[in-house]
């Protein structure tokens, strides 16, 4: 079992991620919304595992909404999610999001795995339909490399 959580990237890879994990005879499950900072994703993120103890992976989406605001948010989500990676009871797997893809995929930032985005942004942020669909695929590869 999969779990989701995280910002808007969550909210538009809820449909086609789970359609690519349905195809592969798995289940997720997920929590998002639109405009969640990364502490209250990793809430999400807790509540999510708390509920379906067990999962196999956690997807989590975060770091736009941090980013946007200004550097000092952006420096408290990656210290909050150090200490989440370090406590997960489970392998995390992060999506970065276009704006900050290199500063959080950095050994610097030191939080695990990142899968950046790197697809077409019509409105600058987000992928269109298809570029949800071709990050799915992309997670579901990763996937099936980190658990089988």
């Amino acid at each position: 079992m999969v779990l989701l959580a995280g910002d808007s990237y969550a909210v538009g890879l809820e449909e086609p991620l789970r359609d690519q994990l349905r195809a592969r005879g798995r289940t997720m499950h997920w929590t998002g919304a639109s405009g969640l900072r990364t502490e209250q994703v990793i809430e999400r993120a807790r509540w999510v595992m708390a509920q379906f103890p067990d999962a196999s992976v956690l997807v989590v989406s975060c770091g736009a909404n941090d980013a946007s605001v200004n550097g000092a948010n952006l420096t408290d989500a990656v210290l909050a999610a150090r200490e989440f990676q370090e406590t997960a009871p489970l392998p995390v797997l992060w999506l970065s999001p276009p704006s900050t893809a290199r500063y959080w995929a950095s050994p610097a930032v030191g939080i695990g795995e990142t899968l950046p985005v790197d697809l077409p942004l019509p409105d600058r942020q987000h992928p269109n339909a298809a570029g949800y669909r071709s990050w799915s695929e992309q997670i579901v590869r990763r996937l099936e490399e980190i658990n089988g």
